[in-house]
């Protein structure tokens, strides 16, 4: 057996406590996957796991952690500790590391894209004999390996432009034939990279801000063979804004809204021939407009999918 632990655990969370900026000291003190279940009598419920080695007390692992992240909350943000020692850990479970991978993805496709866990390679490989198959291994559980909307509406859209109804729409607005660079912003596991490999683009940029996440990226890209890859772990755009114009090149973005204004000037004054945009829910659905509007990206479509909105959009 392993010595490799997963400790997964809810975090309940006072409302008037949950911010971005919690999140991203959550993410930055190493736990991941991190979802919201519910939000209920003003508290948050945060899902999440941990990664650790050895034997030692797990509890204690996680208690040390967030004990860390409250005195940190307190002589930072000034958040009262009466608030903070309202925090608590609730269900918490602890697996074998290959026991939660093993069980983390679930074979799923998208036209005629099939994602398949790396692991299982050898139990699927005849049964998809006619799909376009793309392996995962999510050893750091970065965003893209759970079947999320976004995720989803973003995979489609580049089906629908590789094979699809779309493709014949995209024609006046960029040469598909002859893509240039494909930029996946915030790449997460590197999932939309991976299909854009079908675009045939001359090179695909992957940039994501989390760094453990661009060792998931790698090693996705180098179990699918995915040469003509470059990752960079960056938060902002501006490594690509050098070159004003790439008119023979896509941009995707799936996204959080909140990212999408802190960086709207580097992401949209650059003129890409197709932005593929995702990751905005409903309720910023027309200030994100307004966004698109302000720096004259034409909407071509948009797609709903369960309380989410995706966007394509060209100069």
């Amino acid at each position: 057996m392993s010595d490799k632990k997963v400790i997964d655990f809810i975090l309940k969370i006072p409302i008037t406590l949950f911010s971005k900026k919690i999140v991203s000291n959550l993410i930055l003190e190493g736990f991941k996957d991190l979802n919201i279940l519910y939000i209920k009598d003003n508290f948050v419920y945060l899902k999440m796991v941990l990664l650790f080695k050895g034997d030692h007390d797990f509890l204690e692992t996680v208690n040390n952690k967030i004990a860390k992240l409250k005195s940190h909350w307190n002589r930072f943000y000034n958040y009262s500790l009466d608030e903070l020692n309202l925090i608590e850990l609730i269900d918490i479970r602890l697996f074998d590391y290959e026991e939660y991978i093993g069980g983390y993805i679930e074979p799923f496709g998208v036209g005629n894209f099939v994602f398949l866990p790396y692991s299982k390679k050898e139990i699927y490989k005849d049964e998809y004999v006619d799909k376009d198959l793309i392996y995962l291994d999510p050893k750091f559980l970065a965003f893209g390996n759970e079947r999320h909307p976004t995720t989803l509406s973003v995979l489609e859209i580049i089906y629908s432009l590789v094979s699809g109804d779309l493709k014949k729409d995209i024609t006046k607005f960029i040469d598909l034939g002859n893509i240039d660079v494909v930029v996946d912003y915030g790449s997460g596991n590197g999932i939309l990279s991976l299909v854009s490999k079908y675009f045939n683009p001359k090179i695909i940029l992957a940039i994501e801000a989390i760094f453990s996440y661009t060792f998931e990226i790698k090693n996705n890209f180098r179990i699918n063979n995915l040469v003509n890859s470059v990752v960079i772990n960056a938060i902002s755009p501006k490594i690509f804004s050098q070159k004003k114009s790439l008119k023979n090149s896509i941009l995707l973005a799936n996204i959080p809204f909140s990212v999408f204004k802190d960086l709207q000037d580097q992401l949209f004054t650059i003129d890409f021939g197709l932005f593929i945009l995702s990751g905005i829910k409903e309720e910023f659905f027309d200030s994100f407009k307004d966004i698109l509007k302000y720096y004259n990206l034409n909407l071509l479509k948009e797609i709903y999918n369960e309380g989410w909105y995706s966007f394509i959009c060209y100069k």
